[in-house]
């Protein structure tokens, strides 16, 4: 039988599962695996289960282990050359509100995928090949026979496109 302590880590644990899972999606790029890394960061919960102190924050705590596996899981891309963002890329998105609910990051997901959507065919070939295959400005700008000084605009307009569109989905969150 379960001591009080061991319930309330599992009950813990169970609750926070698809937050975990969302705040590896927003640090990591689409090439991770991050169903066997949420297993992977549960099973190094599991283990460091003793060191928690009940009525602390989980979630911070969860979350400070998940960003371990990140940063470990990010160095295994870069030998792969799959690599998206640096390190210090990962360390300041990894500084959230853990006190948001896994709904609002869920949400928050739902709404980039819906407003990454509505981008032209160009745009997103230009925010995939920046975030998802890491390639600089410059090296984009090369290949595609443009400017990077006008991509560098053109992204940053994409990003506050994004940014307002994703804010439009979040009213009353």
């Amino acid at each position: 039988m379960a001591s009080s302590t061991e319930e309330y880590f599992i009950r813990e644990l169970t609750t926070h599962q698809s937050a975990i899972g969302a705040y590896l999606r927003s640090i990591l790029p689409v090439q991770a695996d991050i169903d066997s890394l949420a297993q992977e960061v549960n099973i190094t919960l599991w283990k460091k289960s003793s060191t928690f102190k009940q009525g602390t924050n989980f979630k911070a705590w969860a979350f400070q282990v998940a960003k371990f596996h990140a940063l470990n899981e990010r160095r295994k891309l870069v030998r792969e050359k799959k690599v998206v963002f640096d390190e210090e890329v990962i360390h300041r998105i990894a500084v959230v509100d853990v006190s948001a609910t896994s709904e609002t990051s869920e949400v928050r997901i739902a709404a980039l995928d819906q407003c990454l959507a509505r981008l032209s065919a160009k745009n997103r070939a230009l925010i995939a090949a920046r975030y998802t295959q890491g390639l600089t400005i410059e090296s984009y700008a090369q290949s595609h026979g443009e400017k990077s000084s006008s991509l560098r605009v053109v992204l940053r307009r994409v990003r506050m496109k994004l940014k307002l569109c994703i804010e439009e989905f979040n009213i009353g969150i």
